[in-house]
């Protein structure tokens, strides 16, 4: 990008992808057991005090045909009080399983709402973070190129990676206040299982503000850390303008290819409207006059808001953010003795800044 194509860029309106439903979504508790068929001492008394009564007035009259259909009677009596009692139970469960069947619908239509949010969240998390290969893309086709703004929530959003992230809509499983209610055991675990399923999404961008990280240390392998760093270089510089946001590489002369690329982003420039100067530091000389005209302002400026004594308001500073990227961070790295690195390390977000600092290992940090 030229510098006449910096000063006539055009930064349309910002578009926003369709917003996740805020509202949280609570799963309505699963049907109860329904009570056992009531059996009474009557009920089960009946055949019993029928067929005495039939056989002894079969025994007073002396009637042996009485005494067969009393025998008869006995056992209709005991057959239809047995059918009854099986009636009773096959009517509680087919109200059971009519239950569960209407909250097996339920639940089904709750999980296509709930995928619904998934793929609203997927949608936005592809367009405003995504991958390192798709954001190159966008950005040779300028696709929504510099659309933050310092004023925006998520003007130091940056993706880390991937992996899994909570559903911007917050689902909830209401199983009530009562204590003894009894629910039916396979439609509370069902239930359970959609929350579970669905209030995380598995393999998807994860977001950090940076605006809560004042010094941010990148440990481990050089090569994969330096990677990592670079496409974190990228996403700012996609998303920001060089008047927002400045970027700052320090780094040792014998690894220079692996930062000077940056030159090609007006975002590492001392002007960003003249080509030439780059804020690349290759000695702690060198990052001392760079940092130092960038920290200067900013000093001033927390020295003039603590006179003032300004109180009940949160008073901004004016300045670009500033992200200084030092490779090869240790203790005893000689920087630790330059003042404004000094002041960076202990106020990083008070200067509008953040410092991020390539380490082998987390003892370092």
């Amino acid at each position: 990008m030229t510098a006449q194509d910096a000063l006539t860029f055009h930064r349309p309106p910002r578009e926003y992808p369709p917003a996740v439903p805020s509202e949280r979504l609570r799963i309505a508790p699963p049907p109860t057991q329904p009570p056992p068929p009531h059996t009474s001492i009557i009920q089960l008394l009946f055949p019993v005090i029928g067929g005495v009564g039939l056989v002894g007035f079969a025994i007073v009259y002396r009637n042996s045909m009485f005494l067969i259909i009393a025998g008869a009677m006995i056992m209709l009596l005991l057959l239809f009080s047995i059918g009854m009692r099986w009636s009773q139970k096959r009517q509680v469960r087919k109200r059971a399983a009519d239950d569960a069947r209407r909250y097996a619908k339920y639940l089904r239509e709750r999980d296509n709402e709930l995928a619904d949010a998934g793929e609203l969240q997927r949608g936005a998390l592809a367009r405003l973070y995504p991958d390192p290969g798709r954001l190159w893309t966008q950005l040779v086709k300028r696709a929504n190129v510099w659309e933050r703004r310092p004023d925006h929530r998520d003007f130091l959003h940056v993706r880390l990676g991937t992996g899994n992230v909570p559903l911007d809509r917050d689902v909830e499983l209401d199983l009530g206040m009562n204590p003894l209610a009894d629910y039916q055991p396979h439609s509370l675990q069902e239930a359970r299982k959609l929350v579970e399923r669905r209030q995380t999404l598995r393999g998807e961008a994860v977001v950090v503000d940076l605006a809560d990280v004042g010094v941010l240390a990148v440990t481990g392998d050089r090569e994969r850390a330096r990677a990592w760093t670079r496409t974190l270089m990228n996403q700012l510089a996609a998303w920001r303008a060089p008047h927002d946001l400045r970027l700052l590489t320090a780094f040792d002369p014998d690894h220079a290819e692996a930062w000077e690329w940056g030159k090609w982003l007006p975002h590492q420039r001392v002007d960003p409207n003249v080509p030439g100067r780059f804020l690349f530091a290759r000695s702690v000389a060198e990052l001392d006059a760079l940092l130092e005209p960038e920290l200067r302002p900013r000093l001033e400026q927390l020295r003039r808001i603590a006179e003032a004594d300004v109180r009940g308001r949160d008073v901004p500073l004016v300045a670009p953010e500033l992200v200084v990227i030092l490779d090869g961070y240790r203790p005893d790295h000689p920087a630790n003795e330059l003042p404004a690195f000094r002041e960076l390390l202990l106020r990083a977000r008070e200067l509008k800044a953040v410092l991020v600092l390539l380490t082998d290992s987390r003892e370092h940090e």
